[in-house]
């Protein structure tokens, strides 16, 4: 460890160890796919004139600052309005977007951005928001994913916290490859995608079976397909049996009553939003709260009239803009943070 680091690490500590409640913390996470999130003006490098002012979605800066606001409106509104502690996106541009609505919407909670920019030809990357009250930033890269075809895929984002308890958090955000040309078609994408997500996972559990290991993102596949359950090898969890060194998907009761989902096609919900955990999760100073997994979803965030109504409001219906907030809803789980 260097010295800067170590040093830093030395006050965050230090600072924090007189800052602690009496009473165990919470550690709340959330993750959602913000549908092209966009800032209005054209990058040199990326396929984005589409979302330009004379672009196809005539995106102008007033309709981009109206969705800032809503995804602003929504994160305000997790966690009894204390707000996520971290947050995963999917479908963001750039990091100076998660700045702005920073240091513009949600200055009161002292978050921290990451983001890399990926070889995603379309510039819509995962990015990251963090509490830097309560979580130190120890590391944070881009894994990028080379498919068999030779496509750069959207990279993974990498992310390693220290909590003010001195326990370190692995969090991992996805985007795996779209269901474009066909779900059968297109598995073979998610299928690699989901092998180096996995390879990483076994890098940590390797140096320690009891890693804390956080994995959130729009899989574009649901619970039970095989990039999730069978190659990434995300269990159904039982909060009174399972092993330190295995994923569990924290979607899974909600996945099995057919009733819900995070995203709506052709009438038929599917959970392509998940949260998923390491087996170190379910044991020790930060513990899951078994069943605390939820779709966020306020009445504002929904379509309410006519065929679609109950889906997430979107930004555009096809290419009529509409004004709201995501194709997607956004997922949370709740983890207790005992004070040792």
């Amino acid at each position: 460890m260097n010295y800067k680091l170590f040093l830093l690490l030395f006050i965050f500590l230090t600072i924090n160890s007189f800052c602690q409640k009496k009473e165990n913390d919470t550690l709340f996470v959330a993750f959602w796919n913000t549908e092209n999130f966009y800032d209005w003006i054209k990058d040199p490098v990326t396929a984005d004139s589409d979302f330009t002012p004379t672009g196809m979605y005539k995106w102008t800066e007033e309709r981009y600052l109206q969705k800032l606001q809503n995804i602003a409106q929504v994160i305000n509104n997790m966690n009894d309005n204390k707000g996520p502690d971290i947050m995963g996106f999917a479908e963001v541009e750039h990091k100076a977007i998660l700045d702005e609505m920073i240091e513009k919407k949600l200055d009161k909670f002292k978050y921290k951005s990451v983001e890399f920019e990926s070889p995603d030809a379309r510039g819509i990357d995962c990015g990251l928001i963090y509490n830097s009250k309560d979580l130190l930033l120890l590391s944070s890269e881009p894994d990028t994913v080379i498919l068999s075809s030779g496509y750069k895929t959207r990279a993974i984002l990498n992310v390693s916290f220290l909590t003010r308890y001195a326990d370190t958090i692995n969090v991992f955000v996805n985007h795996f490859p779209s269901r474009r040309g066909g779900q059968d078609e297109s598995i073979i994408s998610r299928i690699e995608t989901a092998k180096v997500l996995r390879s990483k996972v076994d890098n940590l559990l390797q140096k320690n079976p009891n890693s804390r290991i956080v994995i959130v993102g729009d899989f574009n596949d649901q619970p039970a397909d095989t990039s999730i359950r069978y190659i990434l090898g995300a269990q159904p969890l039982d909060c009174k049996n399972y092993t330190t060194n295995a994923l569990y998907n924290l979607d899974y009761p909600k996945f099995l009553e057919q009733k819900e989902g995070t995203y709506l096609f052709k009438a038929h919900w599917d959970f392509l939003d998940q949260v998923i955990i390491s087996g170190g999760l379910l044991s020790g100073n930060i513990k899951y709260v078994c069943n605390s997994f939820e779709i966020f979803k306020k009445d504002y965030q929904l379509e309410k009239e006519g065929k679609y109504k109950g889906s997430p409001f979107p930004t555009y219906g096809g290419k009529k803009y509409l004004g709201g907030y995501s194709d997607h809803l956004p997922v949370t789980a709740k983890f207790i943070v005992n004070i040792k």
